[in-house]
């Protein structure tokens, strides 16, 4: 399972225009950015974080799957790429 996702840097400065862009578009202030990355509230996956400012990032179940699948698909086209 993936325990962190790594953030927009065109979100930030306005200027994504993908649709389904496969980096977290982070809007809240509050949310602890390491070297571009976001660690996710595991608290929250299962829809139980009461921390009204929780450092960590609150993503929704089919968010996650999303983005797991980014990482399998990167991960996968990376292995055939070496070959």
């Amino acid at each position: 399972l993936l325990d962190t996702l790594p953030i927009c840097r065109d979100f930030k400065s306005k200027r994504c225009t993908r649709p389904q862009c496969k980096y977290v578009h982070l809007s809240e202030e509050h949310v602890e950015v390491n070297n571009g990355f976001v660690t996710i509230c595991k608290e929250a996956i299962v829809r139980n974080c009461s921390l009204a400012d929780c450092k960590f990032y609150h993503i929704t179940v089919e968010e996650l799957q999303r983005q797991i699948w980014y990482y399998n698909y990167n991960k996968s086209w990376r292995s055939v790429r070496q070959c």
